[in-house]
């Protein structure tokens, strides 16, 4: 059994908390730290967490193998890196770092104290991305010719959060909402070699950019678009496009495809539609399982690596209008 500390005590520290305690065989978590403890404190009781001073504190115990992240984006770097100082395994909420020269510090820090990295990219492990996967994987879509995605929410309720500021959100939704997409694309089709952004205020009522989209090329042929809307409602949805068939996923539980032949299938799978944390906790299983084992964690350093890259190309070309070439990681 891994035992946890987090650091962020908010609405989704709360929720990392409450998708394994107390029902998880794999990770328990022990202590928390939070900037607000009296605000936490119910919380804490009833999670059976011990609160602690601070962050030194909480990385001090002996008895905590990971840290979880779960603060605002800007401080995420400087909270890893005390934690690999400290010795201890870094599981921290996207985007894992806001500069892909910070991400690669950060990792080479934890790398080189034998610590692993993970990163909250839950959509990973729903079903629906699971089974296109291994679509794509067996050949069942043939050639893959574009992928595109959305994902929107309606961010102008953090009116009065740390969200609300553009040094926290650049490019508007996307390391709230879009890096979750980009997650995805880099975990079924491979790195992204360039990309043209755009992003822009339309409707939010802070200095916060609502409106952001992309196309891209990646590196194995296909193309690809992204839009996250942050003054809209909910949406997740990619959609994929090869040779032999289309397939598309939404939300977290369900998927239709459509093959060439013309036979069409549409699956649901029950408990994973939002706001169920099946997918949360899957994530986190996973990762405390990699280091229990000392294998792999589930998402790589150079798929954490690539996607702030990604993050950096977008950031930029928004600014300019102009196509940036990405590097491998």
């Amino acid at each position: 059994m891994i035992t946890a500390g987090i650091l962020g005590l908010g609405r989704w520290g709360r929720l990392l908390v409450g998708s394994v305690q107390g029902k998880s065989d794999h990770i328990r978590f022990a202590a928390g730290a939070t900037r607000t403890p009296r605000k936490s404190r119910t919380f804490a009781k009833e999670s059976g967490l011990e609160l602690c001073a601070d962050y030194a504190e909480l990385l001090a115990r002996p008895d905590i193998d990971v840290v979880f992240i779960a603060t605002p984006h800007s401080q995420h770097f400087g909270q890893i890196l005390e934690a690999a100082e400290a010795g201890k395994h870094v599981f921290c909420e996207k985007p894992f770092t806001l500069d892909p020269g910070d991400t690669k510090a950060a990792l080479e820090a934890l790398g080189k104290a034998g610590l692993k990295a993970g990163v909250g990219f839950n959509r990973r492990f729903a079903p629906n991305t699971i089974e296109l996967k291994r679509m794509l994987d067996e050949g069942e879509l043939g050639k893959v010719v574009h992928i595109e995605a959305n994902f929107s929410n309606n961010m102008s309720q953090y009116t009065k959060a740390w969200r609300n500021s553009a040094d926290e959100s650049p490019a508007g939704g996307m390391t709230s909402l879009g890096m979750h997409a980009v997650d995805t694309f880099i975990h079924l089709l491979g790195p992204i070699s360039n990309l043209t952004a755009s992003s822009r205020n339309i409707a939010m009522p802070f200095d916060v950019d609502d409106s952001t989209t992309m196309l891209m090329n990646f590196a194995a042929g296909p193309t690809g678009y992204l839009g996250t809307f942050a003054s809209s409602t909910l949406m997740w949805r990619v959609r994929l496009f090869g040779t032999e068939g289309w397939a598309e996923l939404r939300d977290q539980d369900r998927m239709e495809t459509l093959l060439a032949g013309g036979k069409s299938d549409a699956r649901v799978w029950d408990g994973y539609a939002y706001p169920a944390l099946a997918t949360v906790a899957a994530g986190i299983e996973e990762f405390a399982k990699a280091v229990a084992d000392d294998r792999a964690a589930p998402i790589s350093p150079d798929h954490i690596q690539h996607g702030i890259d990604v993050l950096g190309a977008i950031i930029a070309s928004s600014r300019t209008n102009a196509m940036v070439s990405i590097k491998p990681a």
